[in-house]
C-alpha cells in the first residue's frame, strides 16, 4: 500500500510481538496480596532478596549506559536531538 517491503524481518518482528501480547493475555493478570512493613523488612534481612535486587539493579544501570551510548553513537555529533 505504502510500498514497504514487507520481508521476512516484518514477519519475525510481527510474530514476536503477537506472541508477546499472547502470553502478556495468558499469564498477565497475577493476583498477590500486599506485604506488611514487617514482612518488607524481613525480606530486606534475607541475603537472597538483597542479591538478586542488586543484580537486577545493576543490569537496569547497564542496560540504560548501553542505551545511551548506543543513542549518542547512532545519532553522532548531531546537536538537534537531546
Amino acid at each position: 500500500m505504502l510500498g514497504d517491503v514487507f520481508g521476512k524481518g516484518a514477519i519475525v518482528g510481527t510474530g514476536l510481538v503477537a506472541g508477546g501480547a499472547v502470553l502478556i493475555a495468558v499469564f498477565g493478570v497475577v493476583e498477590e496480596r500486599e506485604h506488611s512493613l514487617d514482612e518488607l523488612l524481613r525480606l530486606f534481612g534475607r541475603k537472597a532478596f538483597v542479591v538478586f535486587f542488586s543484580i537486577e539493579g545493576f543490569v537496569i544501570i547497564v542496560t540504560l549506559v548501553a542505551v545511551s551510548l548506543s543513542r549518542n553513537t547512532w545519532e553522532g555529533a548531531d546537536s538537534r536531538h537531546i
